[in-house]
């Protein structure tokens, strides 16, 4: 039996506050876990509830979940995070009482038949068979994960929207100057929102930016003078004194969410303005598409947004209509 605790009598049991934060002391390796910051008490309660639903049993679905969220959700990007967590709530409705090694590749058949065939369900059963994965290396099933590769048809096409130059005018021209920049780093650089929010002074080279991809940790060098040129005359913008190349007036970083309002308020400008057609309307991540679409070849254009396999960039990044020039016929000798 452990010794009484003396100090901080009110909080949970092996939770322990510094002045930053409050940590979990596992109580048989010792090790210290962050669970919030020290000002954050109901968060502290919520990543304590997790860590020790994570320690129950892992038989069914939602247990696996539990415990998913701790070891392995953490290590993905912020982003895939986010997707991860909401492609899983039907899920968990669903099979959340069902024990792993009971589930079966007709119950993901069943599930897309019954989902409509959408491209949410196809996401809801690629959540799910991550989650199985998991529940082979952990121990929860002892045969392969019976949703891999099914090969499901149908569902919804790839995004195919391509961005013109009027249409990113349309907005670009009423969208404030911070704003105005990331769209053009988007387009020229093939960048994506979360990556723009994350540029440093230090990933600023003569030639262009040297970064790593938040999603994938890879380290990327995308050079071009007129990259240079948006960098150099983002940087003269207020305040001049800051760590990140894209932020707000007050020289921090934009957040998700914070960002998402300052381009959704430029769209609607745009569109209140009749500079745009609400027809038209885009995502800030169509820029990249843009991009992609523009570049001279498949290669160029998977190097360019950071790819690892051509396949992808062909399938929802080149946007444009496949060219081909017709056979001459007219004229032609008839013998």
């Amino acid at each position: 039996m452990g010794r009484k605790r003396t100090t901080h009598p009110d909080l949970p049991k092996h939770v322990r506050p510094t002045k930053a934060a409050y940590h979990y002391e596992d109580p048989v390796t010792r090790k210290w876990t962050r669970l919030a910051d020290i000002d954050d008490y109901s968060g502290m309660l919520t990543a304590l509830a997790r860590i020790l639903q994570a320690n129950a049993p892992t038989n069914t679905i939602e247990q696996l979940w539990a415990k998913y969220q701790i070891d392995e959700l953490p290590g993905l990007a912020k982003k895939t995070q986010q997707n991860r967590r909401n492609d899983m709530k039907r899920p968990l409705k669903v099979f959340g009482k069902t024990p792993a090694a009971a589930i079966e590749p007709h119950h993901a058949w069943t599930y897309w038949k019954k989902r409509g065939e959408t491209e949410q369900a196809r996401h809801e059963i690629r959540a799910m068979s991550a989650l199985l994965t998991y529940a082979r290396h952990v121990g929860a099933r002892t045969t392969e994960n019976p949703w891999f590769k099914l090969g499901l048809k149908g569902g919804g096409k790839s995004r195919d929207l391509y961005v013109t130059d009027a249409m990113f005018y349309a907005v670009r021209d009423v969208a404030p100057p911070m704003i105005g920049y990331m769209m053009d780093a988007a387009w020229c650089g093939g960048l994506d929102g979360a990556t723009l929010r994350i540029l440093e002074r230090r990933h600023v080279t003569d030639t262009g930016l040297l970064f790593q991809r938040p999603k994938t940790g890879k380290l990327q060098q995308i050079d071009g003078p007129d990259l240079v040129e948006i960098i150099k005359a983002t940087l003269r913008l207020a305040p001049q004194v800051r760590r990140f190349i894209f932020c707000r007036r007050d020289g921090k970083p934009f957040t998700a969410n914070g960002f998402q309002i300052a381009w959704q308020r430029a769209m609607r400008k745009a569109i209140e303005l009749k500079r745009l057609d609400p027809s038209d309307r885009y995502h800030f991540h169509d820029l990249r598409g843009k991009a992609g679409s523009e570049a001279e070849s498949d290669e160029q254009a998977k190097n360019l947004l950071g790819h690892g396999d051509v396949k992808v960039t062909r399938q929802h990044y080149r946007r444009l209509p496949q060219r081909a020039e017709a056979l001459r016929i007219l004229g032609r000798d008839r013998k």
